[in-house]
């Protein structure tokens, strides 16, 4: 069965070798064109956030091509190789596959291990094959191709998404810890420097990719301490973390909330579809300031004395004049 797809190319200017542990630019679409030669998965059906997504089975043995277009006046030689992925905080990571059941086993040349020569201005091919066990359960499977001219040593790296469909695929992130403000009980009545800290686990099966947001909204001020991450990836298992420490005037109470909005699995000729937010919202925590208190005590107290003393006026005057 061939991997069904809309073309999703991916392409690379002349940059400068780069090593594997290096992290990439992350980008909602995925570039074409953009150098002397580029590659683009032929048969790729979708993007999601940097990766170019096919669709694989378990137990199913597929082929990949990547085709390559050579405009530069000089002969390149490619290799290509697959690598994992990891996303620390959030933002991919290449690096060389540490276990044998790693999905960059999955993929692997198609034909002999030498250089693909394309010459001057013209295309070539890089035919792949994707072997997944029959032990792989429904879901995404992160991987990375790395393609490297070997005359020049610069590479293109190519985050590639496997897709397995099926009844237990599952979208689910979860706040594993309760959000947090510190640092803004009984504060004088200025802006402060508080602390909001977050963590959001992928407990799903699925790559999570998108924007997240800290806030923090505060009553009677009404005003708020917003933190964007964009371009976060999330993978299955992967745990992101952070801090958001902005200044926020406080009064009354404040509540911090974490708002993740996921990228949509863009199609070529459909609707995309896929796109979804979720919010966690954390513990209020009271915020009056001190300024605030003590003001409110003086005018308390002032309204007390003055009550009293028209009280007592009002009872000398309600007094009857004593007899002569």
């Amino acid at each position: 069965m061939r991997i069904r797809g809309v073309i999703a190319a991916v392409a690379l200017a002349l940059l400068g070798t780069g090593t594997l542990a290096q992290a990439t630019t992350l980008s909602t679409q995925t570039q074409q064109n953009s150098g002397p030669w580029s590659v683009q998965i032929a048969e790729s059906e979708a993007t999601l956030g940097p990766f170019v997504a096919v669709e694989a089975f378990s137990g199913a043995r597929d082929s990949l091509t990547a085709d390559v277009e050579n405009t530069s006046a000089d002969v390149i030689s490619l290799s290509v190789s697959s690598v994992a992925l990891s996303a620390p905080q959030g933002t991919l990571e290449y690096r060389e596959a540490d276990s044998p059941l790693e999905p960059s086993n999955w993929v692997r040349r198609a034909d002999a291990d030498g250089p693909i020569e394309v010459q001057a201005g013209a295309s070539g091919s890089i035919p792949l094959v994707i072997s997944v066990p029959n032990t792989a359960h429904d879901g995404d499977y992160p991987l990375g191709l790395v393609v490297t001219d070997t005359i020049s040593g610069r590479s293109l790296s190519i985050p590639l998404l496997l897709r397995i469909p099926g009844e237990d695929r599952l979208t689910q992130l979860e706040a594993t810890s309760t959000l947090s403000l510190d640092g803004v009980n009984t504060w004088p009545l200025t802006p402060i420097r508080s602390e909001s800290r977050y963590e959001l686990r992928n407990t799903g099966t699925t790559v999570v990719t998108g924007a997240l947001e800290v806030d923090v909204t505060t009553l009677v001020s009404h005003s708020s301490q917003t933190t964007v991450l964009e371009d976060v990836v999330v993978l299955p298992g992967d745990t992101l973390s952070g801090t958001s420490l902005e200044a926020v005037r406080v009064i009354g109470v404040a509540a911090p909330s974490l708002r993740f909005i996921a990228d949509r699995w863009e199609s070529t000729g459909k609707v995309p579809v896929g796109g979804w937010e979720q919010r966690f919202v954390g513990d209020t925590t009271p915020a009056i300031p001190l300024l605030a208190l003590g003001t409110f005590a003086i005018v308390v107290l002032g309204v007390g004395v003055v009550w009293t003393f028209i009280k007592r006026r009002a009872n000398h005057h309600a007094q009857p004049a004593s007899d002569a």
